[in-house]
């Protein structure tokens, strides 16, 4: 089945797309937008879970430690986690449950071996 598009300047060329699945980088960014985190507790989120505590966030960012605090604790009312190791857990690892429910196992990239046909 092919795609055809017509170019701007009237040029036809053909379209390819490709499908593959989704790295945990682009899954954590679509399941943050999901929730409805903010750009601002997004990028709380994503420090904490490369296990950066409050101070070394609000560093980072250039904020106080006490609004680090006000984000995580929308991050979490938003998510329903109530701890940062619940957060990791929903954001990463909940990804990868049905493959780890279905016995696949992950290779040395970090990536699940593909199903057995």
């Amino acid at each position: 089945m092919g795609v055809r598009h017509r170019h701007a300047h009237g040029a036809e060329g053909a379209v390819a797309v490709m499908v593959q699945p989704s790295s945990p980088q682009h899954v954590i960014g679509i399941l943050m937008e999901a929730y409805g985190l903010t750009p601002r507790e997004q990028q709380v989120a994503q420090l904490v879970t490369y296990g950066m505590s409050d101070t070394d966030i609000s560093r980072r960012l250039g904020i106080s430690p006490h609004t680090v605090r006000d984000h995580l604790k929308k991050v979490f009312d938003k998510t329903g986690a109530n701890s940062r190791g619940k957060l990791l857990q929903l954001l990463y690892f909940s990804h990868y449950q049905p493959d780890v429910d279905n016995g696949r196992t992950m290779g040395r990239r970090g990536w699940f071996h593909s199903a057995q046909v």
